[in-house]
């Protein structure tokens, strides 16, 4: 499964379809990385990481939108981890 490993943004001003207005956007760049297994000329097996960006680019509104998901997807992992045993490591991040 793909890892976040990190983001980037990049801030920018486009014009609307007719030209007539123009709007702040956000480049936003999810850099994610995932475990590669290959064998190598002896036969061993070998792992890597391959990385992967994913770029997509978003008005103000669509940030705070994606920012409230991800807040509620982190209370949910909270509360998951408030039923874990006390002795079992739990998500710091």
């Amino acid at each position: 499964m793909k890892e976040l490993l990190g983001n980037a943004r990049n801030h920018f001003v486009s014009q609307s379809e007719d030209g007539s207005k123009l709007r702040p956007m956000t480049e936003v760049a999810l850099i994610l990385t995932e475990p590669v297994f290959a064998c190598d000329a002896a036969g061993s097996l070998v792992r890597s990481r391959a990385t992967e960006t994913i770029r997509f680019a978003t008005t103000p509104h669509g940030l705070r939108i994606l920012a409230k998901q991800f807040t509620e997807y982190a209370a949910e992992l909270d509360a998951l981890a408030k039923m874990m045993p006390a002795d079992e490591p739990t998500p710091e991040e």
